[in-house]
């Protein structure tokens, strides 16, 4: 496995690495939580990629980009596709690693980054990257390299922050330097809140601690997708909350789960609630 010293990252793709190094045992574990909200989202959003796969006719070969412990590479393993798996934290590969030749289930993870994919044109069929775009700065190149390994006509599926999310607007104005921070003022607003911390006493909060958490507009992304190569974009939303009116913790996880799924019920009928998901997933098509 490549030595983290020498991998030739940027200092965004640095902080993103050690964030998700830090929590390789998280993203895996997360998963097997029946009760938190994180939980119920990542299962939900788990099973429902897993359903559009599936659906998609002519699927062997796929590639999750940002796979993360490779939850999901390896239940696509065990359904019998070729599966690949790519990630920029070598923990997380390494977990990922072990847990396929634990299973012994034939599926390939490697070290890298979405901005250059080691991988052959037009070689798969569905290319996934769930929770990848919003450590993102500019996701440009990232998205090129996903159409460049597409077959023409393959399907692209990711999920992307909602700055318009309905867990963001109850919670205001406590979630305002969240909704800010997801935004090109994050780190103007980092300087600012660290002079506040000297004025008070508190530690200050360290600028290479940053990560971009991009938030955007579902509409706006779905025409940002079509531009860079991508037709016939939908949007799905799949969880609303927590629910946290003013950022308090009013509600249990099995009350926001609950409430979560009474929302996502009622936008089959009043569709212009969609824009205000949680957890959306993204699914389009390369031209």
């Amino acid at each position: 496995m490549p030595e983290l010293d020498k991998m030739p990252y940027s200092e965004e793709q640095n902080r993103t690495l050690e964030h998700f190094n830090e929590r390789s045992d998280y993203w895996y574990e997360v998963y097997q939580d029946q009760y938190s909200f994180a939980s119920y989202a990542l299962r939900k959003q788990h099973g429902f990629v897993l359903d559009l796969v599936q659906r998609t006719k002519g699927t062997s070969r796929i590639l999750d980009v940002g796979c993360g412990a490779g939850v999901t590479v390896l239940e696509l393993a065990q359904m019998g596709y070729e599966v690949d798996g790519l990630d920029i934290a070598p923990k997380m590969i390494q977990r990922a690693q072990n847990e396929a030749q634990r299973r012994n289930l034939e599926c390939e993870f490697k070290i890298g980054i979405a901005e250059d994919l080691t991988y052959h044109d037009q070689y798969y069929d569905v290319v996934i990257a769930l929770g990848l775009l919003g450590n993102i700065l500019d996701d440009k190149p990232a998205l090129a390299e996903m159409a460049r390994v597409l077959k023409p006509g393959g399907r692209l599926i990711l999920t992307m922050p909602n700055i318009l999310a309905l867990d963001l607007l109850i919670a205001l104005p406590k979630s305002l330097p969240i909704m800010l921070g997801a935004t090109r003022f994050r780190q103007p607003l980092r300087v600012v809140g660290n002079l506040g911390r000297r004025l008070i006493g508190r530690d200050i909060k360290d600028m290479s601690a940053l990560r971009f958490n991009q938030c955007v507009m579902p509409q706006k992304f779905v025409r940002h997708l079509q531009q860079h190569g991508f037709s016939d974009v939908s949007y799905y939303p799949l969880t609303f909350g927590p629910i946290m009116p003013f950022g308090l913790h009013v509600f249990s996880n099995k009350t926001s789960i609950y409430m979560s799924e009474k929302i996502t019920h009622t936008v089959n009928t009043i569709k212009p609630l969609a824009i205000m998901g949680t957890m959306i997933v993204y699914d389009g098509w390369r031209t």
